[in-house]
């Protein structure tokens, strides 16, 4: 139990940080969630950003630490480290 209470607040921690260092660079429209599932590896906080809206900030994601995957519409902005 202590565990999961840990992961759970650990990823709040994640998902402020992001949401903090998005509206920091004035974006607005985006989705936070969370990846993974119990037991079936690291989950973590993560982004979706309209391409258009954050193309701009790949490196800064980057080297603030993020992980960030560019789709065809999207940037995806994940925290830690990803499989």
């Amino acid at each position: 139990m202590a565990n999961h209470e840990t992961d759970a607040a650990r990823l709040r921690r994640e998902k402020q940080t992001l949401l903090t260092v998005l509206i920091q660079h004035g974006l607005t429209n985006f989705q936070l969630a969370v990846t993974g599932h119990h037991g079936g590896g690291p989950r973590r906080a993560w982004a979706s950003i309209p391409l258009d809206d954050a193309a701009h900030l790949h490196h800064t994601l980057t080297e603030a630490g993020y992980i960030v995957r560019v789709g065809a519409h999207t940037l995806s902005v994940l925290t830690g480290e990803a499989a």
